[in-house]
């Protein structure tokens, strides 16, 4: 076999892997919407790929138990829109100065973010932090959706691990040298160059800070405001 026919079947090989790959990413999608035109009975009798006709059913259903659904996806942009400026811009920020600066107890600070990176939301002392929010009387609010959102371990590992790979520590001192300031540094330098990452820090808070009922129900049990029924 020559070397331009296995060049072509190579192509073929990583084509279909693709395809392969991307099936099995718009399957769940597209079973979500399937199964939102069918009914109980029907979801109960298994798999299936063709939509059914109870959509309408389903919706009225949805909405005549007090749903407000565009109340809900309000609340949620609300919330995530702040969180994930919030989340890459102190998340960077922080991965900047551990990684440029030397300080005391820098590798210690560098291993705590590698160990909180490995704790799931579950395990976070949520009854202490429902406590301190309810003394600050910040409870039924969306501010303690937004505010943790400044700490947020694993995008500070994931930008930790990308400036390392792309930050040139002489540009920086170049810069020092130039009488830029540390802030003007961060901002007109490091920002720009790490725009892929933070664009993809970007993605991944927003769509997790859109999947957070964990902590929304929990400190906004009480307001019927907050939630899309109004029934809670």
């Amino acid at each position: 076999m020559n070397y331009k026919l296995r060049i072509k079947f190579m192509k073929i090989g990583v084509y279909i892997f693709l395809i392969i790959l991307f099936l099995l990413a718009i399957l769940p999608i597209w079973l979500l919407l399937v199964n939102a035109t069918r009914s109980t009975p029907e979801i109960q009798q298994g798999v299936s790929l063709l939509p059914s006709s109870n959509l309408w059913v389903n919706w009225n259903h949805l909405t005549g138990m007090g749903v407000n659904i565009w109340r809900g996806f309000l609340n949620s942009l609300i919330i995530s829109v702040p969180v994930t400026f919030l989340t890459v811009y102190f998340s960077m920020m922080t991965a900047y100065a551990i990684h440029v600066y030397d300080f005391k107890w820098k590798k210690m600070l560098y291993n705590t973010v590698v160990l909180l990176t490995i704790v799931p939301t579950q395990l976070v002392p949520i009854i202490g932090f429902y406590k301190y929010m309810a003394s600050l009387k910040l409870l039924n609010s969306y501010i303690p959706l937004i505010v943790p959102a400044i700490a947020s371990p694993p995008m500070v590992f994931f930008a930790l691990q990308y400036l390392e790979s792309t930050i040139v520590k002489d540009l920086i001192e170049a810069a020092r040298i130039e009488g830029s300031g540390e802030l003007g540094i961060f901002h007109k330098i490091i920002l720009p160059i790490a725009k892929p990452g933070a664009f993809t820090m970007g993605i991944l808070s927003f769509v997790a800070s859109w999947n957070n009922f964990f902590y929304s129900i929990y400190v906004n049990f009480k307001n019927r405001k907050i939630y899309a029924s109004n029934d809670c």
